[in-house]
């Protein structure tokens, strides 16, 4: 019954939090894609039953349902940005920790996000928090949970906070960058990666009062850096895709193009050294050609009149201007 109604129900609704008034990540995926483990195996996904929710843990080959659970309420997976990438999702990185988000109009003055066991698939905890809060990411080990924490008086801006899942309570402080402390954070995540260990995520925001930044967080310590991209069109931000490499951070276009790159290490932002596309580097590689040959010809001219002015002086011709 279960796994028929998983099937059935094939498309992802993304609820925006309502509180963000569209500006703050999205916050659940109900249906398909769901949540993926890292070895992308087995997913996880939430369909309405009724009053309350089903979470599937699906065998990615084949589709077989292997194991549910039944949530009371209206609840998605925790997600961020477009819901379709799996990386620093509301998965921890180990698998064993699964984050749900409520999907409903927030009521009253608290959030609230439930946690699953996925060896058992039990819920193992109900978390209520005191405000408005979004779901941001998971420590590899879920020891701790990261959350957007929403400005009461101004919507559109809000704050990165850590919960320790073992004492139950939010840890004091926000997680900011402490090199640029006047850094406000404002906008819409559009894209995210993680670092194949889990411990750093990246996702990139789009900024609708000016440039759009890549919010590095370390997970596992409860730092964050900010980079800005050199971008102030939100829809041009929103169609840029990150992906990780060794170190470095790309940003590019659908078309495989490179726009920048980020150096993790020293968080030093760069054009790329060299055109990605085909055409773009032969391009290039000709007009290196062309100037190449131009000066080889210019040295050969000079070196055949300099030759030309020898014979005609011994010749007794009269000397060019």
């Amino acid at each position: 019954m279960l796994g028929k109604l998983g099937g059935a129900f094939a498309v992802a609704l993304l609820i925006a939090a309502p509180a963000a008034r569209a500006s703050g990540p999205l916050s659940a995926t109900v249906g398909d894609p769901g949540v993926a483990t890292r070895d992308g195996t087995i997913r996880y996904v939430a369909v309405p039953a009724g009053r309350a929710t089903a979470v599937e843990q699906i065998r990615t080959r084949g589709g077989h349902v292997v194991s549910w659970a039944t949530v009371p309420g209206l609840w998605g997976t925790a997600s961020v940005g477009n819901g379709t990438s799996t990386d620093g999702q509301g998965l921890s990185h180990d698998g064993r920790t699964l984050v749900l988000a409520h999907t409903g109009v927030p009521q009253g003055a608290s959030t609230t996000f439930v946690v699953v066991d996925t060896r058992k698939m039990q819920v193992r905890d109900r978390i209520v928090l005191k405000g408005q809060f979004s779901f941001d990411a998971l420590s590899p080990d879920a020891s701790r949970m990261y959350v957007i924490q929403f400005a009461r008086d101004d919507q559109l801006h809000y704050v990165v906070r850590a919960y320790d899942m073992a004492a139950h309570r939010l840890v004091a402080g926000r997680i900011a960058d402490k090199a640029q402390l006047g850094w406000v954070m404002q906008g819409v995540a559009s894209s995210r990666v993680a670092s194949p260990d889990g411990r750093w995520v990246y996702t990139l925001y789009s900024n609708p009062a000016g440039y759009g930044f890549v919010h590095a967080l370390d997970t596992v310590q409860g730092v964050a850096h900010c980079v800005g991209i050199p971008v102030t069109d939100q829809a041009a931000v929103d169609v840029l895709r990150m992906t990780l490499h060794g170190s470095t951070l790309a940003l590019g276009w659908h078309d495989g193009r490179v726009f920048r790159t980020i150096d993790t290490r020293t968080w030093r932002i760069s054009r790329p050294v060299r055109a990605t596309t085909a055409h773009g580097g032969g391009a290039a590689r000709s007009s290196v050609a062309v100037v190449a040959s131009g000066g080889a010809l210019a040295l050969l001219a000079v070196a055949g009149l300099v030759l030309l002015r020898r014979r005609r002086r011994a010749s007794g011709q009269p000397r060019l201007a």
